[in-house]
């Protein structure tokens, strides 16, 4: 279900937090071309065969000539001045990565009109897929993949805990003003059941839904904490529990968007770990390839210097392709058709961006059809609003 992780957002940049290190090659280069350096003060003679000289420790003894003195105060000198400029690249990093992601955004926008002024869209073969199934057969469809682990039609039968966690579910499914109360209920019942993983993965998911609803940054790096220590003490109960994998890796998406760039690349890895363990549990969860897909997407969309400066903290930079991304959101369609606006939003991205554009024109009219039913579908709206345009205006 998209609403089962609707709550965080999921606005990670997936890739997961890969991205944010676009800077670091270019800080790279500049520094090892000499771009803004301050030069060494290096006589003609220092160069000389005869000249060079032995290393000096920095401190020397009384007896040292005075010009030797001299020379070594300089060398201690720029070494300080080389780790001063040092500094000053890492403390400079942030503002330079902020650039890279505007510059980013403005090739995403001009890439789109390049790609609508192209005459294949009128030679392209409208896509037909298996998912066209009545509204009577995908609404049935969706039904058998809604339903919760615990039968809760007779709540009456259940014993107190099993209802409680029927409860949080039906209030996670519901208003801000109900995620606030099954997030109340579960922290009222975290002494007696905390664990249980069942429970710690809800509980997750409410720190999830209230994080949305928070406005104080404080508050929401708290709720991030809180949200990830739930997830992981389920986790060391049952290893086992796909939706503990899921949520952990929800909340360490969301959480890196506060940290610091090999942090950020960490949460990434971290990230496609545990929603890849939570797959090979639960195979037929159609939020687990739908965010997979999008780390798949993100990862796709990184350049040339994003990958360097992924390769400077991991040997290997990470990987994947938007044939990779699609195949995740159509798996997702396909065990759930009609799941979620912002997956069918992402389909159309990925076939606009492998050049089939009557194919992406025919899941933006999908996507046109389906409700809003989280943050990520009211973000995907003005997606497919911006992509129609500009297919329109050039068709």
């Amino acid at each position: 279900m998209s609403g089962d992780f609707s709550g965080c957002g999921s606005r990670m940049n997936l890739g997961l937090g890969l991205g944010v290190a676009a800077g670091l090659g270019l800080m790279y280069l500049i520094h090892s071309k000499g771009w803004g350096k301050r030069p060494y003060r290096i006589t003609h003679e220092a160069l000389t065969s005869n000249a060079v000289k032995p290393r000096q420790p920095c401190v020397q003894s009384q007896t040292a000539p005075k010009e030797g003195k001299t020379q070594v105060s300089e060398d201690c000198a720029n070494f300080a001045e080389l780790k001063k400029q040092q500094l000053e690249i890492w403390e400079q990093l942030d503002v330079i990565l902020q650039c890279v992601r505007e510059l980013k955004g403005e090739v995403v926008e001009l890439r789109e009109c390049l790609n609508g002024m192209t005459d294949q869209i009128v030679g392209d073969v409208r896509y037909t897929t298996a998912n066209a199934e009545s509204d009577n057969d995908r609404e049935e469809v969706a039904a058998d993949q809604n339903k919760p682990d615990i039968k809760c039609q007779s709540s009456e039968s259940l014993d107190e805990f099993s209802q409680l966690l029927c409860t949080a579910d039906k209030l996670h499914d519901g208003t801000d003003e109900d995620k606030a109360k099954g997030f109340k209920l579960l922290l009222d019942n975290k002494p007696k059941y905390h664990s249980k993983p069942d429970f710690c993965w809800r509980l997750a998911r409410a720190y999830c839904d209230v994080l949305e609803i928070s406005k104080d940054e404080m508050e929401k790096k708290a709720l991030l904490d809180k949200g990830k220590e739930a997830a992981e003490t389920g986790l060391q109960q049952d290893n086992s529990s796909a939706e503990c994998h899921k949520w952990y890796a929800v909340l360490c998406g969301r959480q890196a968007d506060n940290e610091t760039i090999q942090n950020r690349i960490k949460a990434g890895y971290t990230f496609k770990e545990h929603i890849e363990k939570a797959i090979e549990l639960k195979q037929n969860d159609a939020s687990l390839y739908y965010l997979l897909g999008r780390w798949c997407y993100e990862v796709a969309q990184l350049g040339w210097i994003e990958r360097k400066a992924a390769s400077t903290f991991y040997g290997t930079p990470p990987s994947s392709t938007v044939d990779e991304a699609l195949k995740n959101f159509l798996r997702a369609e396909e065990l759930q058709p009609g799941y979620s606006k912002s997956n069918s939003v992402y389909i159309a991205k990925c076939y606009r961006d492998l050049g089939s554009y009557a194919t992406a024109l025919h899941w933006l009219e999908l996507a046109s059809e389906l409700p809003i039913k989280s943050k990520e579908d009211t973000d995907a709206q003005k997606d497919m609003e911006e992509m129609q345009n500009v297919f329109s205006q050039n068709n």
